[in-house]
């Protein structure tokens, strides 16, 4: 069972008094149906990522140079350090968290110098500390898909046969 915070609470009784309908989504799209996934998610990610991320993305642009430096495409990248080219792309618009021994095999990989390691790796000794946001991880869409009940479109009673 999942406890709702009392803003929450509060929120969804001012909606009942103005006369929105319990089964009616919460966070509507912009036709007052239910959301797609993916925009969802990349709503829970907007929210979470306002803090201390711009370190995060200093660094991501670091790589992204040093991996254009050595002639990588973002799949050959990923190919060469062992991740998915999606996890790429995430690195390089500072989206996660890169661990400092991370960024050192990534800079291996890609051959990068030894005068611009040691800066990369400075940037990334700042930019791996934890952040507020990074606690708040585990909400995504998904984690709230057993707090609603099915859509009234979803679920129809039953009728007695056609004559």
């Amino acid at each position: 069972m999942l406890k709702i915070p009392s803003w929450c609470v509060a929120m969804l009784r001012a909606r009942f008094v103005q006369g929105v309908r319990l089964t009616d989504p919460v966070f509507a799209d912009s036709t007052g149906g239910f959301r797609d996934p993916s925009n969802t998610r990349r709503s829970f990610r907007d929210a979470r990522s306002r803090v201390g991320t711009e370190l995060r993305r200093d660094l991501g642009r670091v790589l992204k140079e040093c991996r254009q430096l050595a002639g990588l495409t973002q799949k050959e990248a990923a190919a060469s350090i062992g991740c998915a080219q999606n996890r790429v792309s995430l690195m390089e618009n500072g989206r996660v968290r890169i661990e400092v021994q991370d960024v050192e095999l990534i800079l291996t990989a890609y051959g990068t110098p030894a005068d611009r390691r040691s800066e990369v790796i400075e940037i990334a000794a700042e930019a791996s500390a934890p952040i507020a946001a990074d606690a708040m991880a585990w909400i995504t869409s998904h984690a709230f898909r057993k707090t609603t009940r099915d859509h009234p479109r979803r679920c129809r009673p039953n009728r007695p046969a056609d004559r």
